[in-house]
Formats: C-alpha cells, sequence, structure tokens
C-alpha cells in the first residue's frame, strides 16, 4: 500500500509543481505585495493600513456590490444551458446537436473580439440601435445608460458561457439510461416535470460543478468589461477584478491593488466553500 501511495504521489507531482509555481507561490506574494504601500515613489510597509482605506474607499464598494450583482448571471446560464441541454437530448436529431455545436463558436472566440463587437453593435450608433430606429423605437444606451451598462456586459457573459455549459450537461444527460425517462414519460410527466424531477437530481454532481465554474468566472469577470466599457459610465460596471487593474497599473499602487485581488481571492474562497459543502452534504444525504 505504500508502494502505491507513493506512485500516485509521484503521478501528482508534475501538477503540484505546476499549481504550486502558478498559483500558490503568486498567491503569496500577492498577500505580501498588499502589506505594502508601493508605487513608483516609494516602498513602505503599512501592515492592513491597504485594507483599512480599502473599506473607507467608495470605488471600492461600488465595484464590489457590481461583483456581487454579476453572480445574477449564474443562476440565469445554467437553467438555460440545463433547459437547452435537456431540448437537445430529447429531441436527439442531428440538426439539434449540430445547433449545439454552433453554440460552441463563442466559446473559443477571442474574449477581445467577441467584446470588441458586442462593443461596437451596442454603442448608441451601433446595429442594434440602428435597427430599432429602423422599428420606429427610442434608441437605447446599451453601454452609455450607468443603469443598463452592466446587463449589457452581462449579456455578452452570457452568450460566451452558454454553448460551454450546455456540452457538459449534453453530456451529462445523454449517460442516464433512457429507460429513466421512457418510464417517466408512460407516468405522464411533462418536460419539466423530467427536468426538475429526473433529469437534475441525477446529474447534481455535475450542476453544482458548472455552478462552481460560472460563479468563478462571474466574480473575475474583467475582459468584457474592460473592453466594452472599461468600468464605466461613472463606475456602474467597476468589477473588483477591474478595479484592481486600475489601481495598480494605471494609478501605479501596487500594493493597493494587491489588497483588492485579495479581497477578491477571499470572495472566490468562500463561494468555493459554499457549493462544494453543498456538494458533500448532498452526497452523504444520498448515502444515508
Amino acid at each position: 500500500m505504500k508502494y502505491q501511495g507513493r506512485r500516485y504521489l509521484y503521478l501528482l507531482l508534475p501538477f503540484l509543481i505546476l499549481w504550486f509555481w502558478t498559483s500558490f507561490l503568486p498567491g503569496l506574494l500577492n498577500l505580501a505585495l498588499s502589506l505594502f504601500q508601493l508605487n513608483l515613489a516609494q516602498v513602505k510597509f503599512v501592515g492592513v493600513g491597504n485594507y483599512l482605506q480599502l473599506f473607507k474607499d467608495p470605488d471600492f464598494w461600488t465595484a464590489l456590490k457590481n461583483t456581487l450583482k454579476y453572480l445574477m448571471v449564474v443562476p440565469l446560464l445554467q437553467l438555460s444551458a440545463l433547459a437547452l441541454a435537456s431540448t437537445v437530448a430529447s429531441l436527439n436529431t442531428s440538426l439539434s446537436r449540430f445547433s449545439l455545436t454552433l453554440l460552441y463558436i463563442p466559446v473559443i472566440t477571442s474574449v477581445v473580439v467577441s467584446s470588441t463587437a458586442f462593443k461596437l453593435m451596442l454603442s448608441d450608433y451601433g446595429l442594434v440601435n440602428k435597427l430599432l430606429s429602423g422599428l420606429g423605437l427610442n434608441p437605447i444606451g446599451w453601454l452609455s445608460n450607468p443603469y443598463i451598462a452592466l446587463y449589457s456586459v452581462m449579456f455578452v457573459t452570457f452568450w460566451r458561457g452558454l454553448g460551454y455549459y450546455a456540452i457538459i450537461y449534453y453530456s451529462s444527460i445523454t449517460a442516464i439510461p433512457k429507460e429513466i425517462f421512457e418510464a417517466a414519460v408512460l407516468d405522464g410527466a411533462g418536460p419539466l416535470t423530467i427536468l426538475f424531477k429526473f433529469t437534475l437530481p441525477m446529474i447534481w454532481p455535475t450542476a453544482l460543478m458548472c455552478t462552481l465554474l460560472s460563479s468563478l468566472s462571474a466574480l473575475k469577470v474583467f475582459g468584457e468589461v474592460y473592453v466594452m466599457t472599461g468600468g464605466g459610465p461613472g463606475n456602474s460596471t467597476l468589477t473588483l477584478s477591474v478595479y484592481a487593474y486600475q489601481k495598480a497599473f494605471s494609478d501605479l499602487s501596487f500594493g493597493y491593488g494587491a489588497s483588492v485581488s485579495m479581497i477578491l481571492a477571499i470572495l472566490s474562497a468562500f463561494i468555493s466553500y459554499l457549493l462544494v459543502r453543498m456538494r458533500y452534504r448532498k452526497l452523504f444525504s444520498d448515502l444515508s
């Protein structure tokens, strides 16, 4: 047994080295950096001074609020991907599977390219507003209205992630024995009943994994916001990742920017802990 355990450890060693070098060590360095007031003029140890200043910063609270608000895209994205995958699996035609493949194209498209395309389409004089004007409707400030801009950026994140999670759900659903669905249909179960009473409970681990991945992606969203709005108008789309970037590389306050990113890391770890705990609670309840 000792030999078996040692052999598995050797197999994990390349991953552990890569994880230590690319994730753990940079995280420690970022934590150390957040304890300093570091810019081009001085290097001064301030301890938790950056964090104390952070909690008095109104822009930080705006960024935190927008980051948490961005999590609203997660349930909409997961439910849409699950419904789409269930529909494709139930139809089981070449055309439906091909349409699912087409939805994967945004996943492999560069975030800069897709965000730039939507920025041009959703601008005040873009394609979408020209179509609205052609229909006799008033143009909408998709990216210039502070009450709408964040949701416009959310839509791009939704569009980019739909195909990715739909493919994962489709793979899980097609692994379920068909006899279960056939029996449910014979008992008179409708599509929604089959989805929530049969499909979702049987792919619960996959659903939690997808929810965790999309939650972490929503928390650390950067590309869409930075390209489309840059955090504006009026900080209405400012998120923690964009704010950390602005402080570190625009204002050159590296220590302050590191403290913002540490708050984001703690928030991400907390969300991950909650979802993983749900996973194991469900597992133990099934075993009991």
